[in-house]
Order: structure tokens, then C-alpha cells, then sequence
């Protein structure tokens, strides 16, 4: 969670020191706009709501109350989060721009999640504690199914239009100028 936590401010202050780079039209800036506001107000609801309960001891909401709230907040940005890009790779029909491999290994994480509490449960043969932490659970099925959404747009529906054989290429290109040198330092010795 540290982690995580620094790699966001960073991110802000990123997102800050390059606030209008390059210059936006009027709907780029509305938007970003709203998305600065809805983030302000989820930040100043959740940390009134933890004040809240720090000052009343529990007496009206619970801390595991508080934080089954958050990850349904993480669930509903996770939404917000996926579905422009399958739209604009639908729009575009092409997957072209984005990397297929960090949808695999977000399919595995959503995957090994899932298990995780599958194998928990049945390790302590308590299934409620499979529905016991929903935005676990809903994360990792979530994922999953914007991952199939996205393996089926590149795979399946868009499979020539992301140019493999063309970053194939550019790979290969990259290699040349190593695999020579290694044959010339073969031949030296």
C-alpha cells in the first residue's frame, strides 16, 4: 500500500506540472474538470467519513463499514476506468497503441485474486467468505471481464490492425546493431 500510495503522488504531481500540455480544446478541459471535481468529492466524502467515525467511536458506521464503501468506490472507478478504452478501440477498430501483455497479466492478477478467496474459503470451509469481501470479488471478476473484452478486440475481432509483423520488424531493427556486435567480438577471439 506504501507503494502504491508514493507511485500516486508522484502521478499527481505529474498530472500537475503538466496540467495543460499540451493546450486543450473546450471538451477536453470540461472534462477534465469533472474528473478533478468527482475525485475531490470522493476524496473529501471519504476523509469526512473517517473523521466521522474517529470522533464517534464506531457509534454510526464501522471501520470495516468504511472500508467495504472504498472498494466499491475502487469497483466503480475501475468501470470508469476500462470502458473508454474498449470504446475507442471499438470507434477505431483497432487495438493498436496499448500493450496486449499488461492485459494478460491483468487477466492473471483478476485470476489469482479470485482464487485466492476461493482457496480461502475452502481452506477454513467457510464459503461466505467468498461474498465476505465484495470488492475483492468484484474487482477480480471485473477485470477479468474488461480483459476478455480486450483479448477478443485484439485477438479476435481486430487481429490485423495492430501490425505486429511491423513492430516485429522494428524489433528485429532493434537487434541488428547487438547481433553484429557479438559476431565481430566472436571473430576477435
Amino acid at each position: 500500500a506504501g507503494h502504491a500510495a508514493i507511485i500516486t503522488v508522484v502521478t499527481l504531481v505529474q498530472i500537475a506540472a503538466f496540467w495543460d500540455y499540451p493546450p486543450l480544446d473546450r471538451s477536453e478541459r470540461w472534462l477534465r474538470c469533472a474528473v478533478t471535481c468527482a475525485v475531490a468529492l470522493v476524496l473529501i466524502m471519504a476523509f469526512g467519513m473517517a473523521i466521522t467515525i474517529w470522533a464517534t467511536s464506531e457509534r454510526y458506521v464501522t471501520w470495516l463499514a468504511y472500508c467495504l464503501t472504498l472498494s466499491q468506490v475502487k469497483v466503480a472507478i475501475s468501470v470508469c476506468k476500462y470502458t473508454p478504452q474498449v470504446w475507442l478501440n471499438y470507434k477505431r477498430q483497432s487495438t493498436e497503441g496499448w500493450n496486449i501483455v499488461n492485459v494478460l497479466l491483468d487477466f492473471t492478477g483478476g485470476l489469482l485474486s479470485d482464487a485466492q478467496l476461493i482457496f480461502d474459503a475452502a481452506s477454513a470451509n467457510d464459503w461466505s467468505a467468498v461474498v465476505g469481501n465484495p470488492g475483492k470479488l468484484a474487482l477480480g471478476l471485473l477485470s477479468m471481464l474488461f480483459d476478455v473484452v480486450f483479448m477478443v478486440q485484439h485477438y479476435c475481432l481486430y487481429p490485423g490492425r495492430s501490425s505486429p509483423s511491423h513492430l516485429g520488424r522494428q524489433v528485429d531493427e532493434l537487434h541488428a546493431p547487438l547481433a553484429a556486435r557479438a559476431k565481430g567480438s566472436a571473430r576477435a577471439d
